[in-house]
């Protein structure tokens, strides 16, 4: 480790964090990475080496070294919660060493493409770099502005706006492969490849399926230009869409209740007014009833009667 302005106990907390994260990779990879790891912590990107320092855009956190197994880390980028947090950014790179060493010991001298491995090191990391990719996704589709494949090859394109959309497409990309082919499918054709038994990661795949990488990110294409992207800006604001919805609910809820009230006092004054003319009969005393007419004094009384029993 190398990182000479953290005190023991940041470095020993940094080197456990980076043990968990390496350990966390190679069981999700199947792969052990066997090579000793130099780890490097700046704290200003005017503290890089010059070799490296053009390497980080405006966005990024970390760098994976493929000449030799080495991370570097801009400490004052670092954030407390993913994509950004120490964890994430650990594993986001430790996935790029891995993918390596795969490299180099499949022993043909070929390397992933890079959407491969920004789109396995995000799915790995559990956190897409950049907040509202869905919106950006549906938005960059419905205007046609899609990068090309062949652009995602190599390289980082150079125009800011380009680079980061470029780790978007392959998010998302790979987590549409994830759900077709399953992750050990997708390994086991990258080592394929990787080691010569196949001429590309098509053929790779061709072998084991009546498809292609080709023609899955042509699928994927067409479902995300079909809308698929709109329902990733449900989904980012799914929440809020929810508060939206609910407000018709809760007026219905209100206006309910409001009359439900509203007709509980209508009953209850009717009841007091009942109640009041009642009293007032009782008050005056029953009528004395008279001996030429005797039918009425038991009409009065059965009437006093079935209002005592039924109250």
């Amino acid at each position: 480790m190398e990182a000479a302005f953290l005190n023991p106990r940041e470095r020993v907390s940094l080197g456990g964090q980076a043990m968990h994260s390496l350990a966390f990779v190679e069981r999700k990879l199947g792969e052990k990475l066997e090579s000793r790891v130099v780890l490097r912590v700046f704290r200003t990107k005017e503290e890089l080496p010059p070799s490296i320092r053009p390497s980080f855009r405006s966005f990024t956190v970390a760098l994976a070294e493929r000449p030799i197994p080495r991370i570097t880390v801009l400490r004052n980028r670092l954030q407390g919660a993913p994509p950004g947090d120490l964890r994430s950014v650990l594993t986001h790179e430790f996935v790029h060493l891995v993918l390596f060493q795969m490299a180099r010991k499949g022993g043909a001298g070929r390397h992933l493409p890079l959407w491969f491995h920004e789109g396995l090191a995000q799915e790995i990391a559990g956190a897409r770099l950049f907040d509202r990719s869905g919106e950006i996704l549906a938005a960059r589709a419905a205007g046609g502005h899609l990068l090309s494949w062949m652009q995602l090859r190599e390289r980082l394109p150079s125009d800011e706006e380009d680079a980061r959309f470029a780790y978007v497409q392959a998010a998302d990309f790979f987590a549409f492969l994830i759900q077709e082919l399953g992750l050990p499918l997708i390994l086991e054709m990258a080592r394929d490849y990787l080691s010569g038994n196949a001429d590309s990661l098509d053929a790779a795949l061709a072998k084991n399926r009546w498809e292609s990488f080709t023609a899955l990110q042509g699928q994927w294409k067409r479902l995300v230009e079909e809308g698929r992207g709109i329902w990733w800006v449900f989904g980012n604001h799914l929440f809020d869409l929810l508060l939206i919805l609910s407000v018709p609910l809760l007026f219905l809820v209100l206006r309910r209740r409001y009359f439900r009230e509203k007709e509980a006092g209508k009953r209850l004054e009717e009841w007091e007014a009942y109640t009041e003319r009642w009293d007032g009969i009782e008050a005056e005393g029953p009528e004395e009833p008279s001996e030429e007419d005797p039918e009425e004094v038991e009409e009065g009384d059965l009437d006093r009667q079935n209002w005592d029993t039924y109250l």
